[in-house]
């Protein structure tokens, strides 16, 4: 009984410490995705030629974007090159925090079982 008691400490020790790396890792996760998605909103918005909404309102009117200088010109090419690395990354990232998601599911599932065998062994003995 006493050995049984002291492994589910332990059990309960680990648990504790793989959630905490998890909560840590989702935070982590989650927040590099959200920095790669708005960057490549913001890309696809200036490379895709997607114009500033105005609402036609006097205040609109005074808030336009002054013409960009006759020299400047989209680089397209180098625009896309650098969205189809960060798709990669936000797919990358979005596959590790799905990955998380599921061990983390299959260690509570687990962690569950495993503890409640050891009551119903608790109770019989």
């Amino acid at each position: 009984l006493a050995a049984l008691t002291k492994l589910q400490a332990e059990m309960d020790k680990i648990r504790q410490e793989t959630r905490a790396d998890y909560t840590t890792a989702k935070a982590d996760l989650e927040l590099a995705l959200q920095g790669v998605r708005k960057a490549l909103g913001v890309l696809r918005e200036y490379y895709g030629g997607a114009a500033l909404l105005q609402d036609g309102s006097a205040m609109g009117s005074l808030m336009q974007q002054p013409a960009p200088p006759p020299a400047h010109a989209k680089s397209t090419g180098a625009g896309q090159g650098i969205i189809n690395i960060l798709e990669v990354v936000e797919s990358d990232f979005a596959e590790n925090l799905a990955k998380e998601n599921t061990e983390e599911a299959d260690a509570q599932s687990d962690y569950d079982k495993t503890s409640q065998e050891n009551k119903v062994a608790k109770t019989l003995k």
